[in-house]
């Protein structure tokens, strides 16, 4: 075997994200599916077929996503719960539609009561992207999601405290503490007054005067838009909690809704990893996004391109592999063929003696007519957390080294924002991982 050697100056990085947002996203060529110990996780515990997936799914939850627009004008997705809504300053809401009321907080949970469009409900607490609500003029009580409410602004609101602060027994800083009030919390506004100083607001049968200055009213919350609830909130390029950023939203900035989506995550028992969660939702190419098309490169064109790595096979058939603003093979050593997963992206490559194909995170067992994704991200990254510091977005791999003939045992090196470069090594192919 021969490899042809590595261009140091070259920009071989990849982010923790984007090594396997694409297979997340789906692939005709990628077939894995990964799965996540929660919805929320941003790291992988492995990859599946999906259509193996599909059959041993157990239970199903949803993720609501929406895309909006920041002040910069940066466009992105966030998830529901956290973002702060009219609604979610409201007492009171109304059905969208004709809807059930469950008694469990799931699409699947027992059926309580059939409500008409329109019904009174009042906003007891939240789960996640669920309401415990109680029918009004009734006891009972049980779940709906968010979306099948409009928030009531005729009805009582309520106020979101921005910092902490107390429940006064008058209007004046001076004033005798009621109870104290943290960030984050939702508490009854019994009277406000649009240019007013102090609000009249009520928790746990405490009432006295808040400061309005470190409140966020439902009037403060602008019609079609909501406001972010984490400090440097990010703003993803797709509606997955382990998509790569297209910017950041500020602590309670005001981000404009363009669109909604629902995100279907199914649960899964697997032997070695217990219970796991997987994306049901197959990729949807957006308005103006053309799916790939065949790229065929002469040797001469190809090495027009900048050359960011190439790895070779000597064998029976030789089998010759490049990185050059996209992932290019060739057999002959006249055409190369672009491998559409990677679209036109660059990664470390190694070819293995037995003949195992890495592209980055990425493994081929067939000459890279298809890839799996062969690392355990979430063991990958505690791994380096235990002796460094790391930042999601801040890991990059820099090389790919098959230590065996097979190709099981790997080495990587990556950027991790140090000055020096951190190796760490797999003995069994990608699961588990050790720094070096």
């Amino acid at each position: 075997m021969r490899q042809t050697p590595r261009f140091p100056g070259s920009p071989i990085r990849l982010s923790i994200a984007a090594a396997f947002a694409a297979v997340a996203l789906a692939s005709p060529i990628a077939a894995a599916v990964p799965v996540y110990l929660a919805p929320d996780s941003l790291f992988p515990s492995g990859h599946y077929n999906r259509e193996w997936l599909k059959e041993r799914t157990s239970a199903r939850a949803q993720q609501r996503w929406y895309k909006t627009r920041a002040k910069s004008g940066t466009i992105g997705w966030v998830r529901e719960e956290h973002v702060l809504s009219k609604l979610l300053l409201s007492a009171y809401a109304r059905t969208q539609a004709v809807v059930d009321l469950r008694l469990e907080a799931r699409a699947d949970g027992r059926k309580v009561a059939a409500l008409g469009a329109g019904a009174r409900v009042r906003l007891l607490s939240r789960n996640g992207r669920w309401f415990e609500a109680q029918a009004e003029g009734t006891n009972v009580t049980g779940f709906l999601t968010a979306d099948q409410l409009r928030p009531d602004l005729g009805g009582a609101a309520l106020a979101y405290v921005k910092e902490r602060t107390e429940i006064l027994s008058g209007p004046q800083i001076r004033s005798e503490t009621i109870i104290d009030l943290h960030a984050g919390e939702r508490i009854e506004v019994v009277r406000s007054a649009p240019e007013a100083d102090w609000v009249i607001a009520k928790k746990r049968d405490r009432t006295g005067w808040v400061r309005r200055a470190h409140l966020i009213l439902r009037d403060d919350v602008p019609a079609n838009a909501v406001l972010a609830l984490r400090s440097a909130l990010p703003l993803r390029k797709e509606s997955v909690p382990f998509a790569d950023p297209n910017g950041k939203a500020a602590y309670l900035e005001t981000l404009t809704l363009l669109d909604s989506r629902l995100e279907d995550w199914g649960r899964v028992a697997l032997r070695d990893d217990g219970e796991v969660w997987w994306p049901m939702n197959e990729r949807i190419l957006e308005p103006g996004e053309a799916a790939p098309r065949p790229v065929l490169l002469t040797t001469a064109e190809l090495f027009r391109r900048k050359i960011f790595d190439m790895a070779s096979l000597q064998g029976p058939k030789t089998l010759q592999i490049a990185a050059a603003n996209g992932i290019f093979r060739t057999w002959d050593g006249k055409t190369w063929q672009r491998v559409d997963l990677f679209r036109d992206q660059n990664h470390p490559l190694a070819i293995a003696p037995a003949g195992r194909l890495f592209v980055g995170p990425y493994v081929s067992e067939d000459d890279g007519r298809t890839f799996r994704e062969y690392i355990r991200w979430d063991n990958l990254v505690r791994t380096i957390r235990l002796r460094w510091e790391l930042n999601e977005h801040k890991v990059r791999i820099l090389e790919v080294k098959p230590n065996d003939a097979k190709g099981t045992r790997i080495e990587l090196a990556l950027d991790i924002g140090l000055k020096n470069k951190v190796h760490v090594l797999s003995d069994d192919d990608g699961r588990t991982w050790r720094t070096l």
